[in-house]
């Protein structure tokens, strides 16, 4: 599996590579002790090649009690699968974010039903600047691209702290780590240390990033 999120401590949703034609993902409403597959009639059926980037474990999101989102690469372009009813039947659209066998979107986040954002790149780019954030205003339907991360190069994972005036975004990569307060078309580097993954507590204003030779980071949101 590339990924697996909760919206409470109940429910939770799962996806993997497709299996046998098909995406496989899975439901759990019991706090993961039994899962159950959405059939493959619910999920539109994958491109060539098309597949999802486990590097950091943000390729999938929840939001409220119902929304989930994941994005793949692999295919000939980048999509975003999205899913309004707890995971029970989804919809795909595509990105402008490029795909190919090492490219697509690593990390995806959403602060609300609507607004979200998504990143990636070719992951044998590293360091290289591209065009590799992107941005949804109707809950993952369509998608725009707003600009580059900083540190420049491939961005495997995503997330966000909410705050009074919106979401504090911070990605990171090989290359580093860095944040954006408009919602992902301009970043500031915090770092140049890899870190792989993110993640925080809702709410808490604090993030965690893991990375190579065990490193481990805290960042405490700042505030404005």
């Amino acid at each position: 599996f590339d990924g697996m999120a909760f919206w409470d401590a109940e429910h939770g949703v799962a996806f993997s590579d497709p299996v046998d034609g098909s995406f496989l993902i899975i439901r759990t409403a019991d706090g993961g002790a039994h899962w159950v597959a959405v059939p493959p009639e619910h999920i539109p059926p994958p491109l060539a090649g098309e597949a999802g980037f486990a590097a950091s474990g943000t390729a999938i999101h929840v939001e409220g009690t119902d929304n989930a989102w994941f994005g793949t690469g692999g295919g000939s372009v980048a999509r975003v699968f999205y899913s309004a009813d707890r995971g029970r039947t989804w919809s795909v659209a595509e990105t402008p974010i490029a795909g190919g066998p090492t490219s697509g979107i690593f990390g995806i986040t959403f602060w609300d039903t609507l607004n979200g954002v998504a990143v990636g790149g070719d992951h044998t780019k590293r360091f290289e600047r591209s065009q590799n954030v992107i941005r949804s205003r109707d809950g993952g339907r369509t998608w725009t691209v707003v600009g580059g991360a900083e540190p420049p190069g491939c961005r495997y994972g995503v997330a966000h702290v909410l705050g009074a005036a919106g979401p504090l975004l911070v990605a990171t990569g090989p290359s580093g780590w860095g944040y954006s307060r408009d919602e992902g078309a301009s970043w500031t580097a915090i770092d140049t240390l890899s870190y792989n993954t993110l993640g925080g507590v809702a709410g808490s204003g604090t993030l965690w990033a893991a990375g190579a030779e065990g490193r481990i980071a805290k960042l405490i949101a700042p505030a404005r």
